[in-house]
């Protein structure tokens, strides 16, 4: 079987896939095959599974990009993400965290960063996975909703858009909790890093409440969701090729 992470290795959809693979290889008694084909803000690892055949074996794990947020950027896309896939199961959701290289922007708290945001517009960088991405529209909004203008910075997923901020190429980017605690005071000041801030929720907003200082934004909340999904008409080709059998394995 396979599963088809339209990202970079690297990053957190990456990371799950794995993760997950593993225990479903345990499942149905045989190996999972992680592929990453990213590029076009995951079409084409979209348009690979809708073109796969229709026998379960090739699995899909996108995010709200794939299913939400192409239908309305692209004004055509090689797939029809309503006709051409079929759900199999919500395999996660992930809380969305924003990150910053301390080298880069000394701040304590995402009060002090929205400060210095409207001190200097457009000056600070923020790096994103890819336009319709979860963490650039976590971007946006987090602009809007804290009234500052941040330079976007797109990059292949979020596994290059990370080494981008530890390398200290941009100052700060939103990405999946899995990945920011992974890199989270791994290196001594000056050698890279970063330091995690919580994503602003609701209501109001208020500077120092508790140890990161977390600032709370109105009309703002960021989480991602990552479900497994296939190519249509399996679930009627496997009704004729396939069983289930009493311990829970699939079998050909």
């Amino acid at each position: 079987m396979k599963r088809t992470v339209p990202y970079p290795a690297g990053g957190g959809t990456d990371f799950f896939a794995r993760l997950v693979g593993q225990k479903m290889s345990e499942l149905v008694g045989q190996p999972i095959v992680v592929e990453n084909k990213p590029g076009a803000a995951t079409n084409l690892g979209a348009d690979f599974v809708a073109k796969a055949p229709p026998d379960g074996y090739t699995v899909l794990l996108g995010d709200v990009a794939t299913y939400a947020a192409n239908p309305s950027l692209y004004k055509k896309l090689p797939f029809d993400p309503a006709k051409d896939f079929a759900p199999v199961m919500l395999t996660a959701r992930f809380l969305s965290v924003l990150v910053v290289n301390p080298n880069k922007l000394r701040v304590n708290s995402v009060a002090e960063l929205i400060d210095q945001a409207k001190r200097e517009p457009g000056k600070i960088d923020i790096a994103h996975a890819g336009v319709g991405n979860p963490f650039h529209l976590a971007a946006v909004l987090f602009q809007q909703a804290a009234g500052i203008k941040l330079n976007e910075v797109p990059y292949r997923g979020a596994g290059p858009a990370v080494q981008g901020l530890l390398g200290g190429d941009v100052h700060m980017m939103f990405v999946d909790y899995a990945t920011a605690l992974a890199y989270r005071g791994r290196h001594p000041e000056g050698a890279g890093g970063c330091r995690a801030h919580p994503a602003a929720r609701t209501p109001g907003c208020s500077a120092g409440r508790g140890r990161t200082g977390a600032c709370r934004l109105r009309g703002f909340a960021s989480t991602t969701f990552f479900p497994s999904i296939v190519r249509s008409l399996t679930a009627v080709t496997l009704a004729g090729t396939s069983k289930i059998r009493s311990t829970g394995r699939y079998q050909r």
